[in-house]
């Protein structure tokens, strides 16, 4: 009959519902842990740039503060 439910066709599905439920947990941890990384390399971009500029001004400072205590136009 059309309404029956043929039980070796509902353990087939229980069971790829139950393999697709794992996979989409281990999904979820795998985002989470790639979010983190994001938000920790974007926090390490920040001060490597803040870091850059520094070193760039006091470069620039120091060779002008050389140039001209030597009188080097």
């Amino acid at each position: 009959m059309a309404g029956e439910i043929d039980m070796k066709e509902y353990g087939k599905l229980l069971q790829q519902v139950e393999s697709l439920t794992e996979t989409v947990k281990r999904l979820e941890i795998m985002v989470g842990q790639m979010n983190d990384l994001m938000q920790q390399s974007k926090g390490g971009y920040k001060t490597i740039a803040w870091i850059a500029g520094i070193a760039g001004a006091a470069g620039s400072a120091i060779t002008w503060i050389a140039a001209h205590y030597r009188g080097v136009p």
